[in-house]
């Protein structure tokens, strides 16, 4: 358990007399935060290695009387990106060749719906989405360099990063990476 008493948010807000909007820091008076993180790693043999890591969170305001349009209270929401659940699985696997290594790595990543603002409007509400990635390499038994092959969002999943209004009233978003492949090469100087 966290508190916070005090606690400052930044946030848009209008001028009663001239109408013009300006970023404001504020006062969000009380928040508390709650969680549990755990990670797990397993190596049932050399050349598998398996993890998890997940983490479980309950972020809001205890007391947030919100000065801005309105005046409606923030009290009770979620604080922004601070999903309730967020995890990851990754599993790596090495193949030994006579003159280097093919490792193989797969790795899969979930976040629970957030917010982007302490308002909790829907509009800056970011869905759960969960992402697939991949990778297989290949490294020569002396280490001096590496050739990768990679996905990212390997199921192309359309998801956000941000979803909000911006200071003159219109919806914002910024979308998160579709599906990406690349051939990497990496060499290591004074290995």
């Amino acid at each position: 358990d966290m508190a916070y008493d005090d606690f400052q948010v930044f946030q848009f807000l209008t001028n009663a007399s001239t109408g013009a909007t300006s970023l404001q820091l504020t006062n969000a008076g009380e928040v508390s935060v709650r969680g549990l993180e755990t990670e797990l790693t397993w190596v049932p043999v050399d050349t598998l290695r398996l993890q998890a890591n997940v983490t479980w969170l309950d972020a809001q305001y205890d007391v947030f009387e919100n000065p801005g349009d309105g005046g409606e209270t923030f009290t009770g929401n979620q604080l922004p990106y601070a999903p309730d659940l967020k995890y990851y699985l990754g599993a790596q696997y090495i193949y030994a060749l006579a003159d280097g290594n093919l490792t193989f790595d797969v790795d899969y990543t979930y976040a629970d719906n957030q917010f982007t603002d302490p308002g909790n409007a829907a509009i800056d509400e970011i869905d759960s989405y969960s992402l697939l990635g991949a990778r297989a390499a290949y490294t020569p038994n002396d280490g001096s360099w590496e050739l990768a092959l990679w996905g990212r969002n390997i199921n192309d999943k359309a998801y956000t990063k941000v979803n909000n209004d911006n200071f003159l009233g219109f919806a914002r978003t910024v979308w998160g990476d579709p599906r990406l492949y690349g051939l990497t090469f990496s060499y290591f100087f004074g290995g």
